[in-house]
């Protein structure tokens, strides 16, 4: 059986401090879920290909929409006004950073976030400062 073709769209997602957030989005906007991958420390989302392929059928069938992103500082994303001193860079601005994302990408309906390591503190720190956006 041949791979599914699935609509593919690469977006660049500014964030306040001027920083570029590189992100891959499988599968179209009026997909009922979407889920959101966020990689670990020194990775990219290119972490995911494997887990993007192995939900390629449900994406192509229109059940599913997924969005790999570089957190800031990683793969094609930038540093924003970290670039001096990286040192800086904390976790909960990787929250911030998450957040600006799914308001720009994935402004309604059902999201589900996933993370490995630094991804799934990245997730803690974005309930904490916005738990608005967490179900029960």
């Amino acid at each position: 059986m041949s791979a599914p073709t699935v609509l593919r769209q690469v977006a660049a997602v500014g964030t306040p401090d001027g920083a570029l957030l590189h992100a891959v989005v499988d599968g179209s906007d009026d997909a009922p879920v979407t889920l959101v991958l966020a990689h670990s420390w020194t990775l990219a989302q290119a972490a995911w290909d494997d887990v993007a392929e192995l939900l390629s059928r449900r994406v192509a069938d229109g059940d599913l929409r997924v969005i790999r992103y570089d957190q800031r500082g990683h793969g094609r994303s930038t540093w924003g006004r970290y670039a001096d001193d990286v040192g800086e860079l904390t976790i909960d601005q990787l929250g911030d950073d998450l957040g600006v994302l799914l308001d720009e990408l994935a402004p309604s309906g059902p999201v589900v976030l996933a993370g490995h390591s630094m991804g799934g503190m990245t997730i803690m720190c974005l309930a904490a400062a916005r738990p608005e956006l967490f179900g029960d």
